[in-house]
């Protein structure tokens, strides 16, 4: 379990450090107060990723050069470790003040699940939001896929860069594209497997709270697709020429989506903002589900004002599933009367 953690220069923390070894912990306070920055300090371990914004430079404190976090973790053994992640000049990541220099070495030490305002934009949102969600619960499931999207990621970056600079030459853009073609195969697989399982487990939460809204479909769209490494390989020499002229690989697992649909309707096009925000909570209590089933006792949630806009008996089935979370962190204006929060630790960012 999470014991504490200490934020420095983090958004707008100059220096501050909370226990959070309660296994719910309630932040409360008024907008701008930090309630979501120290959510997103400890989502920040496990991934190295913000869920508030894709830019490191954005967490710093304005007028400094950067930021500090430091966690102490518990395991259930008693083991105890320390994580440090000094951004400044460069990213420095240290467990137990050993020096880490690669980022998969020290992310997947956690396992979160956040529900967040902003989630229905996994329906209504780019391709992109839904990539994430699929990638995020992959990697967290299964560090075959961590791996081979980390290939396909590092050489798509150097694809694109000489793209970018119109170097059009075959000889070096073959082989960062058969290290494409080799992982896109896989990954491709694991995402429609995984889909699978989200329309199913997904579903069914979705029929409890809206009987009305059946088969929920989460199907893979890929864009160039192509059966075999070969194929891939032909496709990306096919538009090297075209890819060259936009400054951008324009086929490939970087360009797949997911095509969400309930009732025969595709929601992005037709489902209202409500039928889009309940289907968003369900796949997302479906992926805390498919955790606890994968790492029982082991998965913590994050809830950052998440029940706002939802009916009393959705919230409840929400506050009931996430209950069984090693740890839930959560962040509301105010500490709501419901029964869930008798027990909690609660600490008020108004009194700071």
């Amino acid at each position: 379990m999470i014991q504490r953690i200490t934020l420095r220069n983090f958004r707008n923390f100059e220096e501050a450090d909370f226990d959070l070894s309660a296994s719910s912990t309630v932040f409360t306070g008024r907008n701008g107060t930090g309630k979501s920055s120290v959510l997103e300090a400890v989502y920040f371990f496990s991934s190295l990723r913000s869920f508030r914004t894709p830019t490191s430079k954005e967490l710093k404190k304005i007028g400094t050069g950067g930021f500090f976090l430091k966690l102490q973790d518990k395991s259930g053994d008693g083991w105890k470790s320390e994580l440090k992640i000094d951004w400044s000049k460069e990213r420095r990541l240290y467990i137990d003040d050993v020096s880490v220099a690669r980022a998969s070495d020290f992310i997947g030490r956690f396992r979160i699940v956040t529900f967040l305002p902003d989630d229905d934009t996994l329906i209504t949102g780019g391709p992109s939001y839904r990539r994430k969600f699929m990638d995020r619960y992959l990697c967290m499931t299964d560090p075959e896929y961590m791996r081979l999207l980390l290939e396909y990621s590092g050489a798509l970056k150097n694809y694109n860069y000489l793209l970018k600079n119109r170097i059009f030459d075959r000889s070096q853009l073959l082989p960062f594209g058969k290290i494409m073609s080799s992982a896109a195969g896989p990954i491709r697989e694991k995402r429609m497997s995984a889909s699978a399982l989200f329309s199913e487990k997904a579903g069914k939460i979705l029929l409890e709270v809206r009987p009305e809204m059946k088969d929920l479909l989460i199907k893979p769209v890929w864009e160039g697709e192509a059966a075999s490494p070969e194929e891939f390989l032909a496709l990306l020499t096919e538009n090297m020429i075209k890819d060259c002229e936009r400054g951008f690989c324009s086929a490939g697992c970087h360009r797949d989506d997911f095509r969400i649909m309930v009732n025969n309707m595709l929601l992005r096009d037709y489902g209202s903002r409500g039928q889009c925000r309940i289907t968003a909570l369900s796949m997302k209590l479906a992926e805390y589900s498919l955790l606890s089933e994968l790492f029982p006792g082991d998965v913590k949630v994050i809830a950052d004002d998440a029940l706002s806009d939802l009916d009393q008996i959705t919230k409840d089935l929400f506050l009931e599933r996430i209950s069984t979370a090693e740890q839930i962190f959560y962040a509301f204006p105010e500490l709501p009367s419901d029964r869930h929060f008798q027990s909690s630790c609660v600490i008020s960012l108004d009194a700071r």
